[in-house]
Formats: C-alpha cells, sequence, structure tokens
C-alpha cells in the first residue's frame, strides 16, 4: 500500500460547486480488491443520536463508473446500493447532496460555509468497516479553510480516519470561521466558530471554556484522551447539542456572548455535551 496503510483507503473528495442551492458533491473511489460487485449503503443513524434517520432521501442522483466507463447501480432499499464493478481495480462513485437541514446530526451548505456530519455524507461498503478512510475538501473561492478532529492525511483540507465509526463520529465543518485554541495538560483545545457576524466574542468564549474543561479534568482525574480535541459551535439562532468522540457540535445565538446570563447559558450547553467525552463516548454500561 502505497498510503502506509494495511489496506489502501476508501478516498472521498468533497466539493461545493453549488454551494447557493445547498448542494454538496461527493466523489468517492474504492480499491475493489477485484470484487465482482460491490453491497454499499448510506448510514440510518449518527453517533450520539440513536433514532432512525432519513439520509438516504438527500442523495439526488448517484452514479459508478470504472476507468471511465459507467457501471450498473441498482438501488435495493431506501439506502443500499448494489454496483456492478466487474472485478475492476478501482470504483468511482459520484453522488450529489441536498443539504438544508441546520442542526446538529445533519449536513447544511450555505454560501460561505458548509457543516458536514459523517452519517448523512459518506456511504461505504456493507460490513466493511475496518478499513481506512481519507477526507479531501475542495473549497470554493473565498473559504478559507476547514476544521476537523480527524489527524491531517499530510495535505491542506485531507484528513485520515482508521475506521468507519471514527469516520462518522467526525463532523467537519468548511468556510472561514473564528478559531481561538487553548491547552489543558498539553492538549491542544479549538473553540470553532461560524455565524458569530461581528458580535460573537470567540477569544472571551474559549477562555471561559478552557476554564470548563480544566475543572472537568480535576474532577474526573485527568483527560480522557491526548489527541486534539475541537468545539464546534454553530450560531444558527437554535439551541442544541450533540457529542462526540473527540469533538462536539452545537448550535446556538451570537447575542449569547453580549451578557453574563447568555454565556453561562451557553457554557451549560458546553459542559453538558463535553461530559460526554467520559460518561457515554467511553464509560458504557
Amino acid at each position: 500500500s502505497q498510503t502506509g496503510f494495511a489496506r489502501d483507503p476508501i478516498a472521498y473528495t468533497l466539493r461545493f460547486p453549488d454551494a447557493s442551492a445547498h448542494y454538496m458533491d461527493v466523489e468517492m473511489v474504492i480499491p475493489t480488491e477485484r470484487a465482482k460487485e460491490l453491497n454499499l449503503f448510506l448510514p440510518t443513524w449518527t453517533p450520539g443520536s440513536y433514532l432512525v434517520r432519513e439520509y438516504s432521501r438527500n442523495i439526488i442522483s448517484l452514479e459508478a463508473t470504472a476507468s471511465g466507463s459507467s457501471l450498473e447501480v441498482t438501488k435495493t432499499s431506501k439506502n443500499r446500493w448494489t454496483v456492478k464493478s466487474k472485478g475492476t481495480a478501482s470504483v468511482t462513485i459520484n453522488y450529489r447532496l441536498f443539504c438544508r437541514e441546520i442542526n446538529v446530526r445533519n449536513n447544511w451548505v450555505e454560501t460561505d460555509f458548509a457543516v458536514v456530519n459523517g452519517a448523512p455524507t459518506f456511504i461505504t461498503i456493507v460490513d466493511d468497516y475496518k478499513r481506512p478512510y481519507l477526507v479531501t475538501v475542495e473549497l470554493p473561492a473565498g473559504w478559507e479553510t476547514t476544521a476537523s478532529p480527524l489527524p491531517s492525511a499530510g495535505s491542506a483540507n485531507s484528513y485520515s480516519a482508521p475506521d468507519f465509526d471514527t469516520l462518522v463520529d467526525s463532523p467537519l465543518i468548511a468556510g472561514s470561521p473564528q478559531v481561538d485554541t487553548f491547552e489543558v495538560d498539553g492538549v491542544a483545545h479549538s473553540l470553532v466558530t461560524i455565524g458569530g457576524g461581528g458580535i460573537w466574542d470567540n477569544t472571551r468564549a474559549a477562555r471561559n471554556v478552557q476554564h470548563l474543561v480544566e475543572a472537568q479534568r480535576t474532577f474526573w482525574g485527568g483527560l480522557p484522551y491526548d489527541e486534539p480535541y475541537v468545539f464546534f459551535n454553530l450560531l444558527t439562532g437554535s439551541r442544541g447539542g450533540l457529542e462526540h468522540k473527540q469533538s462536539m457540535l452545537m448550535t446556538g445565538d451570537r447575542w449569547y456572548t453580549k451578557n453574563r446570563g447568555g454565556i453561562r447559558s451557553w457554557l451549560s450547553l458546553v459542559s453538558h455535551e463535553f461530559f460526554h467525552a467520559w460518561n457515554g463516548k467511553r464509560l458504557r454500561p
């Protein structure tokens, strides 16, 4: 393997050629290992939110090719497809997603940013989850960067995951977010905010989050991770949160930062979701 993995990864490229219409295009390249047929699926649940979600309804189109030639694709259920791969070495799947649900478990694509959750985005091979994955984001003009709890794959806006569970448990933001970082016990933490609108004080908020992390670290007797942790903060006017193993995704209001009551309300949500880094994500019955 030229990638350093035991198996060649499934590689996704995310593009936003029509962001104002809320579309995201996904190109997925699958090393087939000479299989005659591929059975693919999109999840119906997202980590931390265990209800059936009809993510596949947002797939506008899906096609498969190998060496430029079309392959037969059969939809076998609401969220599964069979591709006749004919023993080719590699298959490319191209699909378009409609992304216009601004909450902590779905996707939202806008003129100047995108919120990408794993479960509603990444199709994979049925019953073959313990393989590596690569994700690369091609940014539209004017979008500055991406943020993800996944480690860099060695180039800008490119990330790697060791398995599918990690991939779908790792939200991603693309655009021009406010980012403030701090360290606790030598571990980097980032507060990544979209929608501040010149009102939200991200630096002040990050200082408060640092105190919260330190307090919970003391309560538990240490951090449960040594990889960077990301607080994703979407200031959309609604309120919600969802925990992940190396991050959390929250929605809130940009005006919270303007008064003590607002920031305390926001911090209570941060504290609740961060507590799950121990209780729920790592400590289980």
